[in-house]
């Protein structure tokens, strides 16, 4: 007669206590060590996108001159020796300017803001991302964007206009996280565009600056 022996009992398999504490402290390690350089990555990638925006838009200043003989001042009046316009205050007149067109999508030949772009000339195509409909918007979201216009056509932008152009502000407004470039020379480019970035020490600008 055959014994029959009882057949073991098979060990139930998951994490112990021990091991699932383990594996939540590595996680979190990882993480901390992540995220930190995902938001770099996020913060560099909106610096570049917000670079590539001011030098699409200094060329099309640029391009406008070519045509025009003198650089686009937005509505906004001419200063002196150069001029430093804010790009928010100037509003809807951007768009105009640029494109020959209304945010509407109607052109401005048949309206007062003819004077802005008489041959309602394409310079610029604004995307979503870079117009809501009243001012320019960097890749943070700042609207606080300005420009710096040779506009005595001498070929470079006065020092002084600069050191007194007005703070560009970061969007959440915190009075540390202004920009507003210092120069001890003046700058041989005709156009020059900055905002204050991700905030403080993270500004934009359309021309290699150095702190």
């Amino acid at each position: 007669m055959r014994l029959l022996l009882p057949y073991p009992k098979s060990r139930a398999k998951g994490f112990t206590l021990v091991e699932l504490l383990a594996v939540i402290a590595i996680i979190a390690i990882l993480a901390g060590l992540l995220i930190p350089t995902v938001g770099a990555v996020r913060t560099q990638a909106k610096r570049t996108q917000t670079r590539a925006l001011f030098s699409q838009l200094s060329t099309a200043c640029i391009n406008y001159k070519s045509d025009y003989g003198f650089y686009p001042l937005f509505g906004q009046p001419e200063g002196n020796p150069d001029s430093a316009l804010s790009l928010e205050d100037a509003g809807e007149d951007v768009y105009r300017t640029l494109t020959g067109y209304s945010y509407d999508g109607t052109t401005i030949l048949k309206t007062p803001h003819r004077r802005l772009n008489s041959k309602a000339r394409s310079y610029h195509s604004f995307s979503e991302q870079d117009f809501n409909g009243k001012a320019i918007i960097d890749a943070f979201g700042n609207t606080d964007i300005i420009v710096v216009l040779d506009t005595d056509y001498n070929g470079q932008i006065a020092r002084q206009i600069l050191t007194t152009s007005g703070p560009a502000t970061h969007i959440d407004g915190a009075s540390e996280d202004t920009f507003q470039p210092v120069t001890t020379s003046n700058i041989r480019q005709p156009v020059l565009i900055y905002s204050a970035g991700a905030g403080a020490g993270q500004e934009v600008t359309s021309w290699p600056y150095d702190k």
